[in-house]
């Protein structure tokens, strides 16, 4: 296994803004070494506007950190934020794997 990407865990929230109201937002939790491995790629057209999703696993050591994320979480990983769409303990207490999308809408 190759830990070769710092990743950051975030926690799905709510914060407030500016005015009083509140919003969804994501905390940071813990930065990370991380092993990323692609599984998908897609793309679709919505709108007049072309859509590509990929999809792919990203395991990390196990910490209490990493163990409270789930599926309203997201991962960060060069800019890109990552939804949580599964997540799975390998061995006991050993890694965590979570299996995440990505979307980038472009123009067309």
């Amino acid at each position: 296994m190759a830990y070769d990407r710092r990743i950051t865990l975030q926690q799905k929230t709510t914060i407030k803004d500016a005015w009083g109201g509140e919003k969804d937002g994501y905390e940071d939790l813990e930065t990370v070494w991380a092993e990323f491995n692609p599984t998908s790629d897609a793309e679709k057209f919505r709108a007049g506007q072309a859509e590509a999703t990929s999809m792919g696993w990203f395991r990390v050591r196990y910490s209490a950190v990493a163990a409270l994320i789930g599926p309203r979480d997201q991962v960060m990983d060069a800019g890109k934020a990552w939804k949580i769409v599964g997540v799975k303990q390998i061995g006991r207490r050993r890694s965590i794997e979570f299996t995440a999308t990505h979307s980038d809408a472009t123009g067309s």
